[in-house]
């Protein structure tokens, strides 16, 4: 299986030197379509190359960015506003999409919960404007490989209050709500709990539920408090338990691949056109260094490759040459590293399933852009 990753991925490699040397730098022509809204929280420091990083790659493989509107919230005293408000101003020079900046309101009882404005994503109806009818809410340890759209489409079309993905699949050996939660969570087909790190709200439903919302989730708090211990994923996984109907369930395989997908066993179908979408780095996995037990290089090679340091901010643009460069880096470094991966480790089953469809994954939204690109070009 290493011999036949390694050569899959050197083709892959060979193929895409090509279409660097030949990509265009005039941007894609416009198109109808709904605007896309992303919110996300990034308070203090430590959030901020992580939020950064998220949104480039956001944008480098939206097949529409002037669609994108990104929505970050932030604390008052932190000062990423300014940070903020020049890096993206200068990339929006070079991709056509909007943001705004918003300090955080949340509720006394919900300030610093679990971690500093996490429970932001709960009260989002009460900061972003009644213009956003949908918010596309995304951790700041997230990276998109491939079209946001596509997740977007998906939501719409199921009309449902709310969608996110498993927290653990059915084949997990273990499992914090199934094993040790003290408190109700969603338990529909074999899906035990819900990951809130990619979460998707229909604003106006919430909007039109005059405060219900607000008091629902307060009533639940107030009875749960001392049960809770992701908090705001808890307090959203005993709301969807009593209300199973109002949820769209994500492929979370697809759209929040996490380290839980990678320990012990592979969780996630094995074929060859399984999709990984969206990764998301939680526990800190996009900066446990390569010696650690718990490191899972499939995700800290992707992380690396999109990565906008705090210094050097403004040579960090996004466009095709980054998601071209990001499939580079990442296909040069995957190959060096499965020569010396050891069959024992916890997390091998990364390098054996999901680095193949990682890669192709970024590779065919790489090449879909270029080809956009392409056939937009004026002749001349």
């Amino acid at each position: 299986m290493r011999w036949i990753t390694l050569v899959w991925i050197t083709h892959l490699l060979l193929h895409y030197c090509v279409v660097e040397s030949s990509s265009s730098s005039s941007s894609s022509s416009s198109s109808s379509g709904s605007t896309i809204h992303v919110a996300m929280t990034a308070c203090y420091d430590q959030r901020l190359e992580e939020a950064l990083t998220s949104i480039r790659s956001t944008i480098t493989t939206a097949a529409q960015s002037e669609r994108l509107f990104f929505h970050i919230v932030h604390n008052e005293t932190d000062g990423n506003d300014a940070v903020f408000q020049q890096v993206l101003t200068g990339w929006a020079k070079q991709q056509t999409f909007r943001f705004a900046l918003y300090h955080a309101q949340l509720p006394h009882d919900y300030v610093d919960k679990f971690a500093p404005c996490a429970c932001q994503r709960l009260f989002l109806h009460n900061v972003l404007p009644a213009s956003v009818d949908r918010v596309i809410y995304l951790d700041s340890d997230t990276l998109l490989l491939d079209d946001i759209g596509h997740l977007h489409r998906e939501f719409v079309a199921s009309s449902r209050l709310a969608a996110m993905g498993a927290e653990h699949e059915p084949k997990a050996r273990m499992g914090h709500y199934r094993d040790t939660a003290r408190h109700p969570y969603y338990d529909q087909n074999g899906v035990h709990g819900l990951n809130s790190g990619v979460f998707l709200l229909d604003l106006d439903r919430v909007r039109q539920m005059n405060n219900d919302w607000n008091e629902q989730l307060d009533s639940l708090r107030m009875e749960y408090e001392d049960r809770l211990v992701f908090y705001d994923q808890d307090l959203l996984n005993v709301y969807f338990h009593q209300h199973p109907e109002e949820l769209h369930l994500l492929d979370s395989c697809r759209w929040n691949f996490r380290p839980d997908h990678c320990y012990f066993i592979s969780h996630c179908p094995d074929h060859p056109d399984r999709k990984i979408s969206l990764l998301h780095g939680n526990r800190g996995v996009f900066h446990k260094p390569e010696g650690d037990k718990w490191s899972v290089m499939a995700l800290l090679l992707v992380y690396q490759a999109f990565r906008v340091p705090v210094t050097g901010i403004s040579q960090a643009t996004p466009d095709l040459g980054t998601c071209v460069r990001a499939f580079t880096i990442l296909s040069q470094a995957t190959k060096s590293w499965l020569t010396t991966v050891r069959p024992g480790e916890v997390t091998n089953n990364c390098q054996s399933n999901a680095l193949p469809s990682i890669v192709a994954t970024l590779h065919a939204n790489c090449k879909r852009i270029q080809d956009a690109r392409v056939e937009t070009r004026p002749e001349l």
